[in-house]
């Protein structure tokens, strides 16, 4: 691998920022303020590399960003690994630790899709956002957006994801869910160029969208 140099039934809707974010266009996601600080921590750990080391990625230059971020690793298509996990991720899935595989706690539906566009940004590598509904076991559900940047690991080609979490709206519900759940409601994805380019050839074409943007209303 060779890389370049360089609305429904509810209480209460809760949304963070301000003004909302432009979730019909999902690379609009780019240009909100806190995935924009977290792209320009990334670039800074490049040293010149269209993509960073492992090593270069530091608990200093990350800071801000640690509890809300996880750093994955590819075991083959569809396991994907925590190697490293923030507290609020931990603390919102509850029964994700690292070494886990967190895929599984994608919806069955959405899972082929969603490996396939996994595997793009590991193999590519490049970026991807991802924007996917979370049903709570509780009374609630929410929106959540992840950015995802490649990292070489610090020895050989393997490439790792570092990935940070944005919750952009959740909404009390008068029923529990019962079980976790990634993207049963909602779980779109796009790849973006980080220096690398983008998959070619059969891995083309991975951009997906599956359910209803609108299901919180």
């Amino acid at each position: 691998m060779k890389h370049k140099e360089r609305g429904g039934m509810g209480r209460k809707l809760v949304v963070n920022g301000e003004g909302g974010l432009p979730l019909d266009d999902l690379k609009g996601f780019l240009d909100d303020p806190v995935f924009a600080d977290f792209r320009r921590a990334w670039e800074g750990a490049c040293h010149g590399q269209a993509v960073p080391r492992r090593q270069d990625i530091s608990l200093r230059g990350f800071a801000k960003f640690v509890s809300n971020m996880q750093i994955l690793t590819r075991e083959g298509t569809g396991d994907y690994r925590y190697r490293q996990i923030g507290e609020t991720v931990r603390g919102g899935l509850k029964v994700v630790g690292k070494g886990d595989d967190g895929f599984s706690l994608i919806d069955a539906a959405v899972q082929p899709a969603s490996a396939r566009f996994i595997d793009a940004m590991f193999l590519t590598p490049c970026g991807g956002l991802m924007d996917y509904s979370i049903d709570y076991p509780g009374p609630s559900v929410g929106r959540v957006c992840t950015i995802h940047l490649p990292v070489l690991a610090d020895e050989g080609d393997d490439c790792l994801l570092i990935a940070f979490n944005k919750l952009i709206a959740r909404k009390h519900t008068l029923l529990p869910n019962g079980a976790l759940s990634l993207g049963k409601q909602l779980c779109r994805g796009v790849l973006f160029d980080v220096g690398g380019g983008l998959p070619e050839g059969d891995a083309a074409g991975c951009d997906f969208e599956m359910g209803d943007t609108g299901y919180l209303r």
